[in-house]
This record gives structure tokens, C-alpha cells and sequence, in this order.
């Protein structure tokens, strides 16, 4: 997403600085949320952090009775194999690359429009 020139950002939580992260969040902006069981607790957080700054909110999870679905504005259900507990994310990583896609359309960008204008040499 970072290739549409849109205001982006990834919730890592690195350090345990997820509410710092969400501070930015506001009104009329997308807070994207993929969690699957068990649930992070840490997502759910996020998601009552963008409920309560009046984002809107886009789900991608594994059922409608996810904690996650009750505060999704939209909500996409994914269903993906598994093995010995392992997820495969398949299924997820081409959903998240078909909204792209969608996204790069709807905004009618180009392919020059994509690649790195500025680059470093090697």
C-alpha cells in the first residue's frame, strides 16, 4: 500500500508501542485488522482504539463470531488450511493482494506511478 502515496502505516507493536502507534489514528481513516484464533489480544486492542477515534475498520479474520467481527465495518472471511497448528496464510496474502489491486485501480494508478521514483545505486 505504501505504493499509492496514501498516508500508511503498519501497527507492529514492536516494543509493546501499539497504542503509540494507533495514536495517529482519526476519523475517516481505514484501520485493517487480520487475526485469526486465537485472536491477539493486541489487534483487539487496536480495533477499540479505532472504534473509539471513529475509524473505519476492515476485518480479515477466520469466522463471524471472531471478537474481532463486533467491531468491523466490513469484515472478510478467510478460511485457511492448516497442519500441527500451522497456518498456511495462503488465502490471506492473496486477498490482501487482490485489495491492492483493487485499491491500485480505483485510484487509477500506473505502473510508472509504482516504481521508485528516487533510487539509490548500487
Amino acid at each position: 500500500l505504501q505504493h499509492t502515496n496514501k498516508r500508511i502505516h503498519l501497527i507492529s507493536g514492536l516494543g509493546g508501542s501499539y497504542r503509540e502507534q494507533m495514536r495517529s489514528v482519526r476519523a475517516n481513516d481505514l484501520v485493517i485488522a487480520i487475526s485469526f484464533t486465537p485472536y491477539g489480544k493486541e489487534t483487539q486492542h487496536c480495533l477499540r482504539i479505532a472504534q473509539h477515534n471513529q475509524a473505519k475498520t476492515l476485518i480479515i479474520t477466520d469466522s463471524n463470531l471472531s471478537p474481532l467481527a463486533k467491531r468491523a465495518n466490513a469484515i472478510l472471511l478467510v478460511n485457511e488450511g492448516s497442519s500441527f497448528a500451522f497456518r498456511s496464510l495462503s488465502a490471506t496474502l492473496c486477498l490482501c493482494q487482490a485489495l491492492f489491486i483493487a485499491v491500485a485501480y480505483r485510484l487509477e494508478l500506473k505502473v510508472d506511478q509504482i516504481h521508485e521514483q528516487v533510487g539509490f545505486e548500487d
